[in-house]
């Protein structure tokens, strides 16, 4: 008896395991949410510029009510991370003021969060003088 009972153990571990494996990708996936951004038309290095984020789910109906950061990154030197957080101006829409320290490559990312929901998206941009 007692190996059945080892026996229906090891196979319910197993089919755990199998099922929780076939499910980890649709689990691992966070919302189906569209991030973008808008810079000035002219930006000066070293100097505050807005970065406006717009945020909307899958229905295109604003994601109000979240946590946003903008971290700026040079693609081509490592300087650090810059970090800002935002305030909501709007529906779905948020502000931070970030610096572009120098002209080159920057990779703008945007950490979006509500609740348990959290998004990042990177975008790459390059500032010429």
């Amino acid at each position: 008896m007692v190996g059945m009972k080892h026996l229906f153990n090891a196979r319910m571990r197993f089919l755990t395991v199998f099922l929780m494996a076939g499910l980890a990708p649709v689990l691992a996936q966070g919302p189906k949410w569209t991030v973008s951004y808008k810079l000035p038309a002219k930006i000066k290095t070293d100097v505050a510029v807005p970065i406006v984020v717009t945020v909307v789910d899958e229905k295109k109906k604003p994601v109000a009510g979240a946590t946003v950061e903008t971290v700026l990154t040079m693609t081509e030197m490592d300087h650090g991370e810059f970090k800002a957080g935002s305030k909501e101006t709007g529906p779905g829409v948020y502000q931070s003021m970030n610096k572009f320290l120098m002209s080159g490559g920057w990779q703008i990312e945007v950490r979006v969060a509500k609740g348990a929901s959290k998004v990042s998206k990177k975008f790459k941009y390059e500032l010429k003088d």
